[in-house]
């Protein structure tokens, strides 16, 4: 009969045991739940706040760009990773606001808005006062800045596009009167074969 009680006794520890411990898995679970959902709380919190992924401007193509007198020059600046499209991008050219509302001087500035934001200064008719830095300057992120080399020459020299690339403006007659003569001396030499 002892032996019996013994057993129980032992039998209603170890259920007591096992509950305790179902108790502090049960207890653990829930704090790991109410966790995960504070930090959930927090990147919304965040994502409201704009904290998230800060936006980000970007001018396409080179710190520096080298450019002849009397070429096209055109600058591309992008903000992205925005909630919303800046309310504004001001362009400055040493730190003097460069007017955006109209063609002014053969200066033209754009304003693309959308997923990314994009800006772009044209410069019609490069002359060396077009010389210096440019700063592209969102409302709603930091500013970027390029510098502009304008050098004297003959050719008209690059146009700085949004992938990065180049493009001579006025650069393709060079090749073609190359290719013209090439194709007058195969004919010389045809006819003269004949």
């Amino acid at each position: 009969m002892q032996e019996e009680e013994e057993e129980e006794e032992e039998e209603e520890e170890e259920e007591e045991e096992e509950e305790e411990e179902e108790k502090e898995e049960e207890e653990e679970e829930e704090e790991e739940e109410e966790e995960e959902e504070e930090e959930e709380k927090e990147k919304e919190e965040e994502e409201e706040d704009g904290e998230g992924d800060k936006p980000e401007t970007v001018i396409h193509g080179e710190p520096d760009v080298y450019i002849n007198t009397g070429s096209r020059l055109a600058l591309t600046c992008s903000v992205k990773f925005s909630p919303e499209p800046p309310a504004f991008i001001f362009w400055y050219h040493e730190d003097k606001l460069v007017s955006y509302d109209r063609s002014r001087n053969g200066v033209v500035v754009t304003i693309e808005r959308g997923p990314v934001t994009t800006s772009r200064l044209l410069v019609q008719l490069v002359k060396p006062r077009h010389s210096g830095r440019y700063t592209c300057s969102p409302a709603n992120s930091q500013p970027q800045s390029v510098t502009v080399h304008v050098i004297a020459g003959d050719q008209p020299a690059a146009i700085l596009h949004e992938n990065g690339g180049a493009e001579a403006s006025g650069g393709t007659l060079a090749p073609l009167s190359h290719m013209l003569l090439l194709l007058l001396f195969l004919l010389q030499a045809n006819l003269t074969q004949s």
